[in-house]
C-alpha cells in the first residue's frame, strides 16, 4: 500500500504568495499616508510648542526674539526637528515684524507634499494661529 504524503504544492504556495503581494501592494500607500499624517501632526505640535515659548518670551521681554536661538535654554531646551524632514526646519521659517510684535513660524520646505500640503506648511501666526486648514 502506498502512503499519501500530505503538504502544499508549489502552485498553492505561489498562489498564496501572489495574493499576499497583491494585498501588500494595495495597503502600502494607505499605511504610508497614515504614517505621514502622524508626522504632520507631530510637526503641528512642534509649532504650537514653539509658539507657546515665543508667547512666554514676549510676555517677559515685551517683544518677540529676533531668532529662535534666543529661546534656548530658558524657554525651549532645544529647537525641535520636523519629523518628516528629520532636521530643524522652524528656525529658517521664523519671521518677526520690524516692531517685534508679530511673528510667523512655519515648517520651511516642502516636506509634507505627500499629504498635498504646499511649501512652508504647516505654519503658525501670532495673529491668527494655525493655518490654513487646521
Amino acid at each position: 500500500m502506498k502512503k499519501k504524503i500530505s503538504g502544499f504544492t508549489l502552485i498553492e504556495i505561489m498562489t498564496v504568495i501572489a495574493v499576499m503581494a497583491l494585498l501588500i501592494a494595495i495597503m502600502f500607500p494607505h499605511f504610508w499616508r497614515a504614517y505621514s499624517k502622524s508626522r504632520y501632526t507631530a510637526c503641528i505640535s512642534n509649532l504650537k510648542n514653539i509658539a507657546t515659548a515665543l508667547q512666554i518670551y514676549s510676555t517677559e521681554n515685551n517683544s518677540f526674539p529676533e531668532s529662535l536661538d534666543d529661546l534656548k535654554p530658558d524657554y525651549l531646551k532645544i529647537i525641535p526637528a520636523c519629523p518628516e524632514a528629520a532636521t530643524d526646519t522652524y528656525t529658517a521659517g521664523y519671521e518677526v515684524n520690524g516692531q517685534m510684535t508679530v511673528f510667523t513660524i512655519c515648517c520651511k520646505g516642502h516636506y509634507h507634499a505627500l499629504l498635498d500640503y504646499g511649501e512652508d506648511e504647516p505654519y503658525y501666526r501670532s495673529t491668527s494661529g494655525l493655518g490654513p486648514n487646521h
